[in-house]
């Protein structure tokens, strides 16, 4: 970045770039579709109709799929401070192959010993193309001599999540606070670093 090195600086002042190429390789593909029906009367009390089915359940799967998906993100370190976006996932899809089709079906819940009827069915599609959607990152943090604070929002196929924490430098020992919200929950956590020389520590969390 330009403007030359200042007090308080980072030796890692710049802007970065990166991108991955994902191949996905699927090994299992499962749908289950479970239909129940009630037959009423006039009084509307159930009854049995001998020609309709009170369940039925359809079962498509699939052992094979390949695809892929991309990651793309930006970021920058400006002193004490760092900034970042990124995009995960941008086209991320497999397409499935060699579909089975099975269902079962229960003829009558009203008799004693009546059973679930398999049934091989022809499927609907040979292929299948699944998308997931493109989850977006942003990150910021800011480190002082002794402190260290980092925060990261993303949003995608599980809602909006969250995270931050931080950290305090004493000596050869690291103090670490943080917590993660998503799926509407809240996870405290906590942590301590032992450094034990140049090359070695250990962490607890």
């Amino acid at each position: 970045l330009p403007g030359g090195k200042k007090d308080g600086s980072s030796s890692r002042n710049g802007i970065y770039v990166g991108a991955n190429y994902h191949f996905l390789r699927g090994f299992r593909y499962e749908d289950a579709d479970l239909a129940i029906r009630f037959e009423t009367d006039s009084a509307g009390l159930v009854t049995v109709n001998p020609e309709a089915s009170p369940a039925v359940v359809t079962y498509n799967s699939a052992r094979y799929g390949t695809g892929f998906a991309l990651d793309f993100g930006i970021g920058a370190v400006i002193h004490r401070g760092e900034f970042g976006f990124g995009a995960n996932g941008v086209g991320n899809r497999i397409n499935w192959e060699d579909f089975t089709s099975k269902q079962w079906r229960l003829e009558n819940w009203s008799e004693e010993g009546s059973d679930f009827i398999e049934h091989e069915l022809v499927p609907e599609a040979s292929k299948l193309k699944v998308k997931l959607p493109v989850e977006y990152v942003g990150n910021v943090a800011y480190h002082l001599k002794s402190w260290s604070f980092a925060a990261e929002i993303s949003n995608g196929f599980q809602g909006t999540s969250f995270h931050g924490g931080v950290e305090y430098r004493h000596g050869a020992i690291e103090f670490r606070g943080g917590g993660r919200y998503g799926l509407d929950r809240w996870n405290p956590s906590g942590g301590i670093g032992l450094n034990l020389g140049k090359r070695f520590s250990v962490d607890v969390a």
